[in-house]
């Protein structure tokens, strides 16, 4: 099992919420399903506990700057705790990635973002992209990604309904499941 994946998409979920919302001091909880947290760490349980069991040990042994990460099963899914002291770090030393702070900018008070616009902000990037286009009725309209990973490894989904673009940033092994869907 390996940890090491699992603290870096804390870290970056930590960062995309404070570029949109703000720092504010205080704990924060994530929750992850179990599929989710198998493919990202390895760890083999049979159920919420049971990850939750494995990466309390496994966390215990990595000390990393997000301090005493909790995991706790909640429902079927794995609630985690970030302490303070971690959000804290996050905010103070990781840098933002300018291409998300860029998207967050596009959608940040402007109620009527474009796909041309976001389109424009991937062309910008100077790397290569990969668009897919999902059928008719599905969950999300597109999806945009960077197949080598920069300036951004995330697959973005994208949406419009009723004149209003949204977006959700997932990991590529999660998008891999919402892909198989369409």
């Amino acid at each position: 099992m390996n940890i090491r994946p699992l603290l870096q998409d804390i870290t970056d979920q930590l960062k995309e919420a404070q570029i949109k919302l703000g720092f504010g001091p205080s704990t924060v909880k994530l929750y992850y399903t179990t599929a989710g947290l198998s493919a990202l760490t390895g760890v083999r349980a049979a159920d919420a506990a049971g990850v939750a069991d494995a990466l309390t040990e496994a966390a215990a042994a990595e000390k990393g700057p997000l301090g005493s990460i909790t995991f706790r099963p909640h429902e079927d899914r794995v609630e985690v705790t970030v302490p303070e002291s971690g959000v804290r770090y996050v905010h103070e030393h990781v840098e933002a990635s300018p291409f998300l702070c860029g998207l967050i900018r596009r959608f940040a008070g402007h109620h009527h973002t474009t796909m041309a616009e976001v389109t424009a902000l991937f062309d910008a990037q100077q790397t290569p992209y990969e668009r897919r286009d999902m059928p008719e009725g599905a969950e999300f309209d597109c999806m945009l990604h960077f197949p080598g990973g920069e300036p951004d490894g995330y697959c973005y989904f994208f949406k419009e309904e009723m004149g209003h673009l949204s977006y959700h940033r997932f990991r590529p092994e999660d998008a891999a499941h919402l892909l198989e869907e369409n």
